[in-house]
């Protein structure tokens, strides 16, 4: 698996990038959707519309060292409605289910003690079949989480951060769904109610599934910057990196479009990394643009960083 490891720099703010290290953790974007119930997608691909932070957790009563994970929505995208959250999460762990105790704590004490955790194989719609489903179980409606943390111990041994980041059998390693939404990017959507579907768009939609859509890249980030017409990146190592392409949107939610005609080929190695720069020859010094910068592997996989803006 390719992975890019980038020289830490300055402090990040919440879904500037696809994968931050927050200490000894690490957190992803959710940036695809299933968004209806007739398998149509309607929402744009490469949004943070939600992000997965996984963190160590050392007050496990079994002595034993646990994971945190906590999952919040993009309330930045979403017209949120009066019951906006989310309502279940999919994840998977490399050892026996049974070894480990998951509880949902919060952000909503109340709240959570309606959810309960099942061990897969259960299915999240749209994302393939996950080991562990948290969901809000009674009155599911009326017990969304925002954000959503999750509390995990084992009984028998140490957890780490990495023994959650594992992809199902559709190369999925998170889904999330949530709903109580009225917009997106400040539009309403529509999809199809009927069944079979006749192709007529009459139902708002207030719920999608959002998941990553491809392959997670662990990253260390750092210096992705634009300053006028100049963008600069530096990375630390390279792991069968083929090059990158940047993309440009005049507002930070997008849509983005790709600027180069041509991948910007790698130039570092697994045991060094390289210094990066890009004009933008099509920007208009005056005006403001955000920038994402997509890093592409020899298998095709990618993962998007960013935007910043000049």
């Amino acid at each position: 698996m390719k992975k890019i490891l980038f020289i830490l720099a300055g402090l990040f703010v919440l879904f500037s990038t696809p994968a931050i290290a927050q200490q000894e953790g690490v957190c992803y974007d959710l940036w695809c959707a299933n968004a209806a119930p007739d398998g149509v997608i309607y929402l744009t691909a490469h949004i943070p519309y939600t992000r997965v932070c996984l963190t160590p957790k050392t007050d496990c009563s079994s002595g034993y060292s646990g994971v945190t994970i906590t999952v919040t929505a993009n309330e930045s995208i979403f017209g949120m409605g009066s019951n906006f959250g989310i309502d279940k999460f999919g994840f998977n762990y490399t050892g026996v289910p049974s070894d480990i105790q998951v509880t949902v704590t919060g952000a909503d004490a109340g709240k959570a003690a309606n959810w309960t955790v099942t061990t897969g194989p259960s299915q999240v719609d749209g994302f393939g079949t996950f080991v562990e489903v948290a969901e809000a179980t009674t009155k599911p409606g009326q017990n969304r989480e925002q954000p959503l943390v999750i509390s995990i111990c084992s009984s028998v041994k140490n957890l780490s951060v990495s023994d959650f980041v594992v992809p199902n059998s559709q190369n999925q390693h998170f889904s999330v769904h949530l709903a109580g939404f009225t917009t997106v990017n400040g539009v309403q959507y529509n999809y199809d109610s009927s069944n079979p579907p006749d192709g007529t768009l009459d139902t708002p939609l207030t719920s999608a599934y959002f998941a990553n859509c491809g392959e997670l890249t662990v990253i260390e980030l750092a210096s992705f910057t634009a300053k006028g017409k100049k963008l600069s990146w530096v990375t630390e190592s390279e792991i069968d990196n083929a090059g990158f392409n940047i993309w440009r949107a005049d507002a930070e939610a997008g849509p983005y479009a790709q600027l180069n005609d041509e991948i910007i080929p790698a130039k570092g190695s697994a045991t060094q990394g390289a210094k990066y720069t890009f004009t933008d020859k099509t920007a208009n010094g005056k005006r403001t643009y955000f920038y994402e910068l997509q890093d592409v592997d020899v298998y095709g996989n990618s993962t998007f960083h960013g935007p910043v803006s000049n």
